[in-house]
C-alpha cells in the first residue's frame, strides 16, 4: 500500500528485494553484458541501418574509457557530451560510466546561451561535441 506522508514523501513500505549484484558500478554492468552477448547485435543505426556487436561495443567502450583515463579523467569528474544519439554518443557516454566519471549531455539544439550556461553548471573537466555541434561549443568554451 502506498501512502503520501507529511512532506510529499511516498512510502510504499518496506523493500523486499534480495537480489544482489557484483557490479562495481553502471559502466562496470554495461561492460560485463556486451562481453555477455558477444557477436549479437546490440545497436543499429536508425538512419544508416549499421549494425553494432556487443563485441564491437565492448572493445570501443574500452579502447574510449582508456582516452578518458589518458585525458586525466578521473571517477567524479565531468565529461560534457553534445553529439546526436548515435553509435558515438553511447561509447562515449557508456566509458565515462565505465571511469565512474559523472556525464553532462548538452542537447544539440541548445543556443550558445545555452550552451555557455550549462558548460558553466557542469564544469566539464573534457568536452566531446559532434560534428553538428563542434563549432558552437569551440566558441562557447
Amino acid at each position: 500500500m502506498t501512502t503520501l506522508l507529511p512532506g510529499n514523501i511516498v512510502y510504499a513500505g518496506p523493500i523486499t528485494c534480495t537480489e544482489t549484484h557484483a557490479y562495481k558500478s553502471l559502466g562496470h554492468f554495461i561492460l560485463e553484458k556486451y562481453k555477455s552477448f558477444g557477436t549479437q547485435t546490440v545497436m543499429i543505426d536508425a538512419v544508416t541501418g549499421q549494425e553494432y556487436t556487443a563485441k564491437y561495443m565492448y572493445d570501443s567502450v574500452v579502447r574510449m574509457a582508456h582516452v578518458l583515463q589518458h585525458l586525466g579523467v578521473k571517477p567524479g569528474d565531468v565529461v560534457g557530451l553534445s553529439s546526436e544519439n548515435n553509435v558515438r554518443f553511447a561509447i562515449t557516454l557508456f566509458a565515462s560510466f565505465a571511469v565512474n566519471a559523472t556525464v553532462a549531455p548538452l542537447n544539440v539544439t541548445y543556443s550558445e546561451r545555452e550552451v555557455h550556461h550549462a558548460i558553466n553548471l557542469s564544469k566539464p573537466k573534457v568536452m566531446f561535441a559532434s560534428n553538428l555541434t563542434v563549432d558552437l561549443i569551440a566558441k562557447v568554451a
